[in-house]
This record gives structure tokens, sequence and C-alpha cells, in this order.
């Protein structure tokens, strides 16, 4: 009897620290000596920073294992910042549940609606190669291919060689690929089977010079790809790999990209004011908004342009006075100083002249602006945001001219009283 009740003790005990460490057959408790290994592993890794008390790490977990039965090729993990707070200090976590991808040196932070179908199509992107192959046919149909608003870049190579040979800066490019694999798509075609009917690439197969090894970027504004060619002469590798950044980096935003935490901020800084098409893509009518706002700014490059999905981000579109019912619709604003231009219309631009007035009429300033950031009281809580940026970035220089202030106004009381 006795040896019976301590066999069910023992797996009573097993249970319990096999489910702390495994959850299912890819999810993994991870602490600080299995968390250090992660770098230096070829696994791809999705891990939660999580805490006992957080209500929003609680409502996450299942969820998560659902995702990780999803990718059996990942391995997931969890960090309990309560018990390894080492680990989570490293990583600068400051709020839960936080969430992270790892892949060798690679990090990406989750920043989206922590739901089932976001983790998954994140995880999605990085179960995959980063550099995928396409076909005559996919290349053929760009318009398919523009329809993720990403810029889509595609290595042309030699039908003899791969890409495992490295050669004309193939490794950087690899590398490039899985730092960019989050906000673009890579693809990779032989040069053989470049579509021949298609104007498009005309000029490209008719480059003899390429060696074998180009690198297209093709965007919606564009009618033909932008060529950057990998197997030029370059003096260092250095250069080299500037070269190759600056020819993504100038190219990686389609002429209207979708607003989304990834995109945010390439956007608001690419131009002062940014037109914002609110559309719920389900609904034919208003793709074909999308795409009245597309003839307007392949020819107005003053303002830029961005579109967002009005059904999803309804509390966003709400401080423009704008409901799902309102879709589609549009603003001007300048996003980092929190004002806005509302067009005369009330179910949205109808046609390419009524887009072009408003552009107009905004720079003739004869439409005011709305928002936090209009009038007075908006430029005052502009500055104050800029002295305060101010403060926090440089505090020795303020400390000094704070310091200094008040010995100038000490002075002038002591002479105002002498």
């Amino acid at each position: 009897m006795n040896k019976l009740l301590l066999f069910i003790l023992f797996l009573f005990f097993f249970k319990a620290i096999v489910s702390a460490v495994e959850v299912t057959d890819n999810y993994y408790e991870l602490d600080e000596e299995s968390f250090e290994k992660i770098p230096t592993s070829n696994e791809r890794w999705f891990v939660k920073f999580y805490t006992n008390w957080c209500g929003d790490c609680k409502k996450l977990a299942p969820k998560f294992d659902q995702v990780a039965k999803a990718f059996p090729d990942l391995k997931f993990g969890g960090v309990n910042c309560d018990k390894k707070r080492s680990v989570c200090g490293s990583q600068n976590i400051l709020d839960f549940p936080t969430l992270k991808f790892y892949y060798q040196s690679n990090v990406w932070d989750f920043e989206l609606a922590r739901t089932y179908k976001q983790m998954y199509d994140f995880c999605d992107k990085f179960s995959q190669p980063s550099i995928l192959p396409i076909t005559t046919t996919q290349l053929n149909n760009t318009t398919g291919l523009l329809t993720n608003s990403m810029t889509n870049f595609v290595i042309v190579h030699d039908p003899l060689k791969n890409l495992s040979n490295p050669d004309c800066g193939t490794l950087q490019l690899i590398q490039r690929s899985e730092d960019s694999r989050n906000d673009l798509r890579f693809w990779s075609i032989a040069s053989a089977d470049l579509p021949t009917n298609n104007d498009l690439f005309s000029s490209v197969i008719q480059n003899e010079e390429n060696n074998g090894r180009l690198l297209l970027a093709i965007r919606d504004d564009e009618i033909k790809p932008k060529v950057f060619n990998l197997c030029d002469n370059y003096e260092t590798e250095q250069q080299f790999e500037n070269e190759l950044q600056s020819f993504i980096n100038n190219n990686s935003i389609p002429l209207i990209p979708q607003f989304n935490l990834h995109t945010y901020r390439r956007i608001s800084e690419s131009k002062a004011l940014i037109l914002i098409a609110f559309i719920n893509p389900a609904i034919v009518s208003n793709k074909n908004y999308l795409s009245l706002i597309k003839q307007v700014a392949l020819k107005e490059k003053r303002i830029g342009y961005t579109w967002l999905d009005g059904t999803k981000w309804e509390k966003y579109i709400a401080k423009y006075e704008i409901t799902i019912d309102d879709l589609p619709n549009s603003i001007i604003t300048n996003i980092a100083k929190e004002y806005y231009y509302e067009p005369p219309f009330e179910d949205g631009f109808q046609n390419e002249q009524q887009i072009q007035s408003f552009i107009d009429d905004i720079f003739l300033l004869k439409i005011p602006p709305k928002g936090a950031g209009s009038g007075v009281g908006g430029l005052f809580q502009q500055t104050t945001k800029e002295i305060m940026a101010v403060i926090k970035e440089k505090p020795l220089i303020t400390t000094l001219f704070f310091t200094l202030l008040i010995v100038i106004s000490s002075f002038l009381m002591f002479c105002m009283r002498h």
C-alpha cells in the first residue's frame, strides 16, 4: 500500500514538473541557461514574457499554445518574469505580456494585436525561408504581387547557380532578407524564367551585363522595376553593403503602404502631410476608392499616402469622427503634430479633381486644420512636447540651461531691488 502511494505521488510530481517545463511538443519554459542558447542555435523561437499576476498574460496563454501547435517546426518559449528577472531585464521587458521572435542574432518585436490570427500570420512569415522561389506566372501577375502593400524584391540569378553560392554578395543579401522579413518580401527566379511577354521586365532581359545576379525592386508606382547589380565591382565589402542597404531602404515603402504598427514610423517621417484612406478591404468599391487615390499619388508628390483597414481600427478612425458606415473616407494629417484636414465631402472623394483641389486648398491655406495640433492651443501643446523631448534626450544641457536661467533671474531681481 505504501509503495502504491509513493508511486502515485511520484507520478503526480513528475507530471507537474513536465507540465511546467513543456506544455506542447514545441513549447518550453525558459530559464537563464536555456535562454542564453537561443542566439547561438539555428532554431526559430517565438517567446512570451509574462508574470503570474498579469491578467492579459493569462488570456494570452491558450491562444499562444494554439499557435505553437500550428507551427511544429518553430520553437515557442515562455519566460516567467517573476522568477527569471535577470532574463527579462536583459531583454528590457517593461510591459506584460511582451512577445519577441528570435532567430540567431536577430530579434523582432511583436507589436500587433495579440489575437490568434495576428500571431499566426506573424509566425507564418518566419516559418518559411526569407527568400522564396517565384514562378514565371506569379511574376507576370504584378498586380497580385502588389496587393500585399509591400515592395517585392526579386533576385534574378544564373539558371546554373542557386543562392547557396556565396558570390556577388549573396550572403549579405540573405542577411538583409532575414533582417527585413517582417516588412519586406524577397523572391528568387532564374534569369531564363523571367516573363518574356511582359514589358515590365523587357529591360532586365535585355541587360546582358548582369553577370547572372540582379536585385529587382517592384513597386506599385513604377513602370519598370528598379535594378541593383549585385555583381558590380565595389572597392570594399563595406561599400557594397552600404549600397545594398541604401537600395533596399530607398525602395522599401510602396506608393500607398498599409498603415500599421510596423509602417507607422516610416510613413509619418516620409512627408509632413499624409493622406490616409480609410477603407474596408473586403468591399470591392472600397478597393476602387484606393485606386482613385493612387492615380493622384502618381502625380501629386507634395504629400504622402497610406491606407488603413477601418474595420480593425474603429477607435482610431473615431477620433476623426468617422465610423465604419462612413467607409471609404479620407483625411490629410500631420501625424507628428496631431492635426488634420477634413474633406468637404460627406461620402469621401468621388474623382481625382476633388482630391487635387482639396490638396491645393490646404497648401493655399484655404482650409483650417482640426485636432489637438491645430490653432494656438495645438501650437503650445506641440512646443511643450518638443521641450520635454529635449529634456529627456539631453538632461545635462537642460540642467545647465535652467541653472543659468535661475542665475540671470536672481541677478535681475537683485538689480531691481537696488
